[in-house]
């Protein structure tokens, strides 16, 4: 379903108050799928988006665009979601799907920042992950030291040296210790080491921790490339910047830029993706602010990201490919009526583009045509003014920036419409910024929508019989004058 629900979406220009530029996931899907052919690409990414932005859906639609095989139920659904978004652009939504189609498989690892756990365990868990669901990957062989060091500590249980020492070293017991092996727990390595050495006196012979520069190297020998079962390597590690908030202050271990580093000297064949809400780099200046040689380790490790992307969710973008199956319907009525057409290029278009100027002339650096094109034919059936209201609106704070919100009211409109005609005898059937009232209430703001209520409350008094609907709707649009 969630693959089904995305929306995909280019970029909606360089907003001139921000150094850096703000990508669609459209751009950035092009981006990654590029650092594939051409050589010289970068191929580790940071990618920055706000809450409510799409990030986390995002992902789910890289895994399954570059995961799952070509033909694939999932995969198709992906490929119908980026045609979708391209209706007049046809050719480059075939790029995605040719390349899909040369390409096909990618082995695709993911790793979650929120999960408190360090790169070893979440490599680890991902790798097993992997084995499971890839056929071709069962044999895979880490070389890791679990099942020795469990089937060590199973043979040991009843050994009373090696009980008490668990016990009144290191607080711990076997089950326990099996337990946190099992997950490579970053602790379980050097608490084995040290038991093993008790009880035998010597230390142990197997490969510890594991090390994440072999591990992608590894993968990249056994698998990756001609007449081997995948087309590239794809990391995406979500919640990035939790992750470098909480090892920041924990330190959990010094893998990341090892990590990095891997992915980096594997270019055209491993795509490393860092998803996060805000700088890494930024992040970490405020965490380990009172720690410089922290800080000084963590900086150099992020210095190996190659490219910071910012995953702009253009309003605008998204409800235009939304709504692009009534784009050609659109095109129909204006080779048909004279008027209509005069009136898109007159007083209906010219008066909502001077009402945002400020946005997309001088924010967006659209020009004139990009606004018809996306706002007065590519939303409707939303008034260009009621566009601009949506993509400008300041709600409270459970729904600020929430861009599912602002779709759930595009939704329910459009199933009003769909059904209707475009004309409704001499004027176009809009959905004008009114409606807005109607359906987001005292999210607007909870003091004018009172407000609102109030004088609405009072219509009968003051105009008795007289008071009809279009008094209402005055009194709504009054309420969105006063909307920042």
């Amino acid at each position: 379903q969630l693959v089904k629900s995305f929306i995909f979406a280019e970029s909606g220009g360089t907003q001139q108050s921000l150094e850096a530029h703000y990508y669609g996931s459209l751009d950035l899907l092009d981006i990654f799928t590029r650092s594939f052919i051409h050589p010289g690409m970068e191929n580790v990414y940071a990618v920055l988006a706000d809450y409510g932005h799409g990030k986390s859906h995002f992902a789910v639609e890289l895994m399954n665009y570059f995961e799952k095989p070509f033909g694939s139920t999932e995969n198709d659904m992906v490929l119908d979601r980026i045609k979708l978004a391209l209706p007049n652009r046809l050719d480059y939504a075939a790029e995605f799907k040719n390349f899909k189609k040369e390409k096909d498989r990618f082995l695709v690892l993911t790793l979650s920042g929120d999960s408190g756990k360090s790169i070893k365990e979440m490599l680890h868990a991902s790798l097993q992950h992997m084995i499971e669901v890839h056929q071709g990957t069962k044999d895979f062989n880490l070389n890791l030291w679990n099942n020795d060091a469990i089937e060590f500590l199973e043979k040991n249980k009843n050994d009373q040296v090696t009980v008490d020492f668990l016990a009144n070293e290191l607080h711990t017991d076997i089950p326990t210790l099996i337990a946190d092996i099992q997950v490579n727990r970053d602790s379980a390595w050097n608490d084995f080491v040290k038991v093993f050495t008790k009880t035998t006196g010597m230390g142990p012979t197997s490969a510890g921790s594991l090390n994440p520069q072999q591990v992608i190297n590894k993968l990249v020998e056994d698998f990756i490339g001609e007449d081997k079962p995948f087309s590239g390597l794809v990391i995406i590690f979500d919640e990035f910047s939790q992750f470098i908030r909480t090892y920041s202050y924990r330190r959990l271990d010094a893998d990341l830029g090892i990590l990095l580093m891997a992915a980096q000297e594997n270019k055209r064949k491993v795509l490393m993706i860092l998803l996060g809400h805000n700088d890494p780099d930024q992040v970490a200046k405020v965490y380990a602010r009172n720690n410089e040689t922290a800080l000084q380790d963590i900086s150099k490790d992020l210095t190996r990201i190659e490219k910071k992307l910012n995953l702009y969710s253009l309003v605008e973008s998204i409800m235009d490919s939304f709504l692009a199956n009534q784009h050609n319907q659109w095109n129909r009525l204006f080779k048909q009526d004279n008027l209509i057409r005069g009136a898109f290029k007159n007083e209906i278009t010219e008066y909502s583009w001077k009402l945002y100027e400020n946005r997309y002339k001088y924010e967006l650096n659209w020009e004139y045509q990009d606004f018809q094109e996306t706002v007065v034919i590519g939303c409707f059936p939303l008034h260009p003014t009621t566009t601009g209201l949506l993509a400008n609106l300041k709600m409270v704070s459970e729904v600020t920036d929430d861009a599912r919100s602002l779709l759930r009211f595009v939704s329910q409109v459009y199933q009003t419409k769909k059904e209707q005609d475009i004309t409704d005898g001499p004027r176009v059937n809009w959905v004008y910024p009114v409606e807005l009232v109607d359906f987001f209430g005292f999210k607007l703001g909870m003091q004018h929508f009172n407000l609102f209520n109030y004088a609405k409350t009072q219509l009968p008094t003051m105009l008795g019989d007289n008071a009809t609907d279009k008094h209402i709707d005055l009194l709504k649009a009054l309420l969105l004058q006063h909307l920042d």
